[in-house]
């Protein structure tokens, strides 16, 4: 997981969380066990049977340091597991989103802003 802080130069009170989780992959019979092992340790990996936790616990601790007003912006590629899923385990929906096309198989950018409570009327 990565999280970076960046703060506005005009008002020195925005923060923005980037959250780019690792990618469980499904690999072809001719992958060799050297090209597997250098991706995992490039990118780490999510266990098929432990992503959906994984991820929620990741978005939440990003969630929880995000400042009101805050935003966070996702990163998804669905080469195994589809956008609607990721976000049925995160629980929130974005702001907006943009979606990349590479050889099919697309990569969204998905955009939070963490909004207290008590301001949606």
């Amino acid at each position: 997981m990565t999280t970076q802080k960046g703060i506005c130069v005009e008002c020195k009170n925005e923060y923005k969380y980037d959250y780019n989780p690792k990618y469980p992959r499904k690999y072809c019979p001719e992958c060799s066990a050297k090209k597997k092992a250098e991706f995992t340790k490039r990118y780490g990996r999510l266990k098929k049977d432990t992503w959906r936790d994984e991820i929620k616990k990741g978005f939440d601790e990003c969630w929880r340091v995000l400042e009101d007003y805050g935003i966070l912006i996702f990163k998804w590629n669905e080469f195994d597991i589809k956008k609607k899923e990721v976000l049925d385990v995160i629980g929130k929906d974005p702001l907006f989103g943009h979606t990349t096309n590479r050889a099919t198989k697309n990569t969204h950018w998905l955009c939070f802003m963490k909004i207290p409570n008590n301001t949606i009327a």
